[in-house]
């Protein structure tokens, strides 16, 4: 299991961070192509990662993905 503790979006994705319980020292970055997002999509169609933060980073320049504009504690 894990916990979403930030969240961000466009008009082309969503990004979202996030830890495994009880493993606050590692994180996960997730995005969500919203272009391949369907009420009956396949996830690993619309949705890409886990990646690194530094994975993260590269894509975000790639594809330009929002920032992230809501954090949860």
């Amino acid at each position: 299991e894990a916990k979403v503790v930030a969240v961000g979006s466009s008009e082309k994705y969503v990004v979202v961070k996030q830890n495994p319980i009880g493993n606050r020292g590692v994180t996960n970055y997730f995005y969500l192509d919203r272009a391949k997002d369907q009420k009956y999509a396949d996830a690993k169609e619309s949705v890409s990662g886990p990646f690194s933060e530094s994975e993260f980073e590269k894509k975000r320049t790639e594809l330009n993905l929002p920032k992230f504009s809501k954090e949860f504690k």
